[in-house]
């Protein structure tokens, strides 16, 4: 088996891709593959993926017609063989000796899930993006609280290694309806349920944030982000209900899900409807506030009424 799987999902991302293939290449020896998944990309990308396939025996590429970032995910995971799993976006870049310190910490320590926070690039200034660190081993659900009590959300594929045979003993996928959220949905519902998981305050992971790939700027029409909410919202009453959680947790999952309701305003709504359009969702809004703030943290119910009562 090999020691490492990394998944770089990638589509129409020629101008970074191979300073990204490149960080993964120049990593220290270490038994590994790596997934190109094309995600039906009609640039140079795919010529690029191909040239570097050549060149290496660890590289597997794969292509498919345009499908969506939840597919390519899926469909990676499909292929991949490692005893540890990481993926990467194809626009950004990783550290030097990142894959080895990741993967020993996380084999040293029997791990589920390995949490790390990122530098954030927006036209090459970088930023440290906030995690709060916790150095000791947990189980998902006590983590999880911590990580809500201080209002961080480290869910995100490219904040997490995990283990393989965790992955497929809970039997989670990224949900093939989402284009926005699908990240969230998964990385959430896997950090509650691991039996060790913990973080490392290293950030070894370069986050571009004004690129133009698959996942990042994801085009769709008015209301789009708000179905995906009222999807995410769903799938974690169907968790709820299903892992009998206790009554914080549960609380900390419908703050999450009430945190990004509150900017389906603002994504979708604000700026581009009529003043009637507009009134009618607050109006509809406003009644799923209400009716639901018995449960709500006040800082999720706060920034609710802040967006839809203006």
């Amino acid at each position: 088996m090999m020691n490492l799987s990394i998944i770089i999902p990638f589509y129409n991302c020629e101008k970074y891709f191979p300073k990204c293939l490149d960080s993964v290449l120049a990593q220290p020896c270490l038994p590994l593959e790596i997934i190109l998944v094309n995600d039906g990309s009609n640039d140079g990308s795919e010529k690029i993926a191909e040239e570097y396939a050549k060149k290496d025996n660890r590289i597997i590429l794969y292509n498919q017609e345009n499908k969506g970032i939840p597919f390519a995910r899926n469909k990676g995971l499909e292929l991949a063989s490692g005893e540890y799993f990481l993926f990467i976006d194809a626009d950004d870049y990783i550290a030097p000796n990142t894959l080895y310190q990741l993967y020993r910490t996380a084999k040293e320590n029997d791990l589920d899930v390995l949490q790390f926070p990122l530098i954030e690039l927006r036209n090459d200034n970088k930023k440290r993006r906030p995690m709060f660190f916790v150095n000791q081993i947990m189980n998902g659900v006590d983590y999880f609280n911590i990580m809500m009590k201080k209002r961080v959300i480290p869910f995100a594929p490219y904040m997490n290694m995990v283990k393989m045979s965790f992955y497929k003993s809970v039997n989670f996928t990224f949900n093939e309806k989402l284009r926005r959220l699908q990240d969230l949905e998964f990385y959430t519902k896997l950090t509650i349920k691991a039996n060790r998981i913990m973080n490392i305050n290293v950030p070894y992971y370069y986050f571009r944030i004004d690129s133009n790939t698959v996942e990042k700027k994801v085009r769709h029409n008015k209301g789009f982000y708000y179905q995906c909410c009222c999807i995410v919202h769903d799938s974690f009453n169907s968790f709820i209900n299903h892992e009998k959680l206790n009554k914080l947790t549960v609380s900390h999952l419908k703050w999450l899900i009430c945190y990004f309701y509150s900017f389906s305003y603002n994504f979708d709504y604000k700026g581009s409807l009529k003043s009637a359009e507009q009134k009618q969702l607050r109006c509809f809004i406003r009644k799923y506030i209400f009716r639901n703030r018995g449960w709500m943290h006040p800082y999720a119910y706060y920034r609710l009424i802040r967006t839809f009562l203006p």
